[in-house]
């Protein structure tokens, strides 16, 4: 799927329980009106399990992507560029951004957060971070982050401490600075076999 120029979110999936996946889409200027909590690249709603993948985020003024669900999930191969520009919160919002919610609808059984992060390329993050995920009523799993480029210009040497921000303890493996201009971004240009060309 295409969207582009939308006033509000791009995609939204909620309450789709497991198997849910978001895969393959191209999503450009999206929350173009900056209403709050509605401006978001991709959300991934609460009471639903999956994966996102494959997909090209640019200019969204929100989060570029956003997971509220459940259990093992994985957020890879995806293209993140210049998003969460609104002025709402200062310091701007995450590329990626999550937390793990539960509401009484969703039943007391399901398992905490847990998600693999990598092969993933954010370009342009604002100061808020690039991914940001936060603990909510004691509940989050294990956070895997790894072989993931970034583009930030003129970074500090402790860029992660301010562009990750994770709860409990998390893997941080291989994940570096790296500027492709101009950049192709496109997924066939910039992905091979799951893995980063130039």
């Amino acid at each position: 799927s295409t969207v582009l120029r939308c006033g509000w979110d791009g995609i939204q999936i909620a309450n789709s329980k497991n198997g849910c996946i978001i895969s393959g889409n191209t999503i450009m200027d999206v929350g173009l009106l900056n209403v709050s909590a509605q401006k978001v690249g991709i959300l991934m709603g609460t009471n639903t399990s999956g994966d996102i993948f494959n997909n090209v985020i640019r200019r969204a003024s929100g989060n570029g992507i956003q997971n509220f669900g459940y259990g093992n999930m994985k957020i890879y191969n995806n293209i993140i560029d210049s998003a969460g520009f609104s002025d709402e919160v200062e310091n701007g919002e995450q590329s990626i951004y999550g937390a793990d919610y539960q509401y009484a609808y969703e039943g007391s059984s399901i398992p905490d957060q847990s998600i693999e992060f990598y092969n993933n390329y954010i370009r342009y993050p604002q100061t808020r971070g690039a991914i940001s995920f936060f603990e909510i009523n004691g509940r989050s799993g294990a956070m895997n982050v790894h072989d993931n480029r970034l583009c930030i210009p003129n970074a500090q040497p402790n860029w992660q401490s301010t562009y990750f921000t994770f709860p409990n303890s998390f893997t941080n493996t291989n994940n570096i600075l790296q500027c492709d201009n101009p950049c192709n971004c496109t997924i066939t240009n910039i992905l091979k076999g799951g893995k980063y060309i130039n």
